[in-house]
């Protein structure tokens, strides 16, 4: 079995699991209030935050070169972030992203930055799904065999975000989160291309 089959079969069997988890039948005496109750402010970032990291596979839509060089996405990437909610339904992000390294004409494609986004959410009970919006500052270098034709170099610059995904609380304090994210980077001689990311991840809120 291939890496990237490990990783799709490790990211389904995680979200059954957190699916088929008992659920208690009862409420806490004494709930605690939802965000939306206390309204929208910025003070709530403080007491709702919470730390992230994902891990999954990325997808590049660089080009790969002439003359038949090895072209493979990177088995690996993912994301640290901390967050926070203004109320029930709307926060941000602030992250790093690491997009991996990808085989492409006889070199290596890497892409990275920093991501801010808006979250939006819409909670389910203890499942709850969101979408994001935002802006990435990314780093990307590129080599490749001087015989494949393609562009190599580093280039910087912003570029839009966005993504969606859905998180299942654990417990008070941890959640699980499948998401799919889409980035813009710059590449050296070939404009702005799109790199996509799935990932499995864990939040601890505090």
């Amino acid at each position: 079995m291939s890496p990237r089959e490990r990783c799709i079969q490790a990211i389904a069997l995680a979200v059954w699991a957190t699916a088929v988890l008992p659920v208690q039948a009862q409420a806490p005496a004494n709930p605690t209030p939802m965000l939306g109750d206390e309204g929208f402010s910025p003070m709530n970032i403080s007491k709702n935050g919470y730390l992230g990291i994902d891990l999954g596979q990325a997808r590049y839509s660089t080009g790969c070169g002439f003359g038949g060089y090895r072209c493979k996405n990177p088995d690996l990437a993912g994301r640290v972030h901390v967050g926070g909610l203004f109320n029930n339904y709307v926060g941000i992000e602030l992250g790093y992203v690491h997009m991996g390294s990808a085989e492409r004409a006889g070199g290596r494609t890497t892409a990275q930055g920093l991501n801010f986004s808006l979250l939006g959410r819409w909670p389910m009970g203890s499942w709850s799904a969101f979408f994001k919006l935002g802006g990435t500052y990314g780093r990307t270098e590129v080599t490749a065999d001087d015989l494949s034709g393609l562009p190599t170099g580093l280039a910087k610059g912003w570029g839009g975000s966005y993504g969606a995904g859905l998180t299942y609380e654990v417990a008070r304090s941890s959640a699980l989160v499948l998401e799919w994210e889409r980035h813009d980077f710059r590449f050296q001689g070939q404009g702005t291309r799109e790199v996509q990311m799935t990932t499995l991840g864990y939040r601890y809120k505090f």
